[in-house]
């Protein structure tokens, strides 16, 4: 998982009734667990989604119920600090979608790409990003008069996201 949350929690829940069935299991951290992860993170997009001069970056993060989403917020700030062309905004919660579409259009954009910030680009992002009906993103932002591109990879696809998942894995594994 990207993030702490609702589903994070549901995981260490049942990790937990299983957890006498074997010598030693553990649940990494999710990706996005500490500053220096978010720090990275901020820097790869940065330098995977290469942006024009007129053009904005506006990713979709799932977002989760039960928390305040603090760590995609803490992306956001730290994409923004990065560059003041990437944006971050979530299906569920903070950061909210419309309030960064506002921001992109205020911001005097006129082209936007779309992408997941989700392991795998499966139905929030075919759907709700990239979808024909009137709600998705796309469409939202085409509504809103931006000319717009849509990126459809999933995270995992990148081997320096693939690296820090396997940092994760590696730090919850004791050494013998």
């Amino acid at each position: 998982l990207l993030t702490e949350g609702g589903e994070y929690e549901k995981i260490l829940k049942l990790c937990a009734s299983f957890r006498s069935a074997f010598d030693y299991l553990a649940v990494a951290t999710p990706m996005l667990s500490n500053k220096q992860d978010i720090y990275t993170v901020a820097s790869f997009i940065h330098s995977a989604y290469p942006l024009h001069e007129d053009e904005a970056l506006l990713l979709m993060g799932h977002g989760t119920s039960g928390s305040d989403n603090e760590s995609l917020c803490a992306l956001a700030a730290a994409l923004q600090n990065k560059d003041s062309r990437c944006y971050l905004a979530s299906l569920i919660g903070e950061p909210d979608f419309s309030q960064t579409l506002q921001c992109i259009l205020n911001a005097g954009f006129q082209k936007v790409t779309l992408a997941p910030l989700m392991l795998t680009a499966g139905t929030h992002a075919v759907k709700h990003l990239a979808g024909c009906s009137d709600s998705s993103w796309q469409n939202q932002c085409v509504a809103a008069g931006l000319t717009v591109t849509c990126n459809l990879t999933g995270l995992g696809e990148y081997p320096e996201i693939r690296e820090l998942y396997l940092q994760h894995l590696s730090a919850c594994i004791p050494e013998k």
